[in-house]
């Protein structure tokens, strides 16, 4: 009886850990001080919109993730415009009046 009690007991705190992670924010930085990426995530994995930045300051991808899955990632131009998005299976579609050559 006790050896079942103590494997119940395990078994909800295992529960309990697994479903109590909080998301957590992460920011780094390039040496020059500006942000390369933030974004969030849930123990080892993210989570969230992600967003990665050039040396200079400028957005040039943002990822979307779920449960440690990237689902799609939208590309930049140097103007700071949408110019590719791709899924989580990789297909790549450009978007339209970005002016880009494929």
């Amino acid at each position: 009886m006790l050896k079942k009690n103590l494997f119940c007991c395990i078994l909800m705190l295992s529960f309990l850990c697994a479903f109590s992670q909080k998301s957590f924010k992460v920011k780094t930085y390039f040496a020059n001080g500006k942000l390369k990426e933030n974004g969030r995530q849930l123990g080892i994995n993210k989570t969230g919109i992600w967003n990665y930045y050039s040396a200079k300051g400028s957005l040039e991808r943002k990822e979307r993730w779920l449960n440690g899955i990237m689902r799609w990632a939208i590309l930049y131009n140097e103007k700071q415009q949408k110019i590719k998005i791709i899924s989580s299976d990789g297909t790549e579609k450009l978007y339209k009046g970005c002016n880009c050559k494929n």
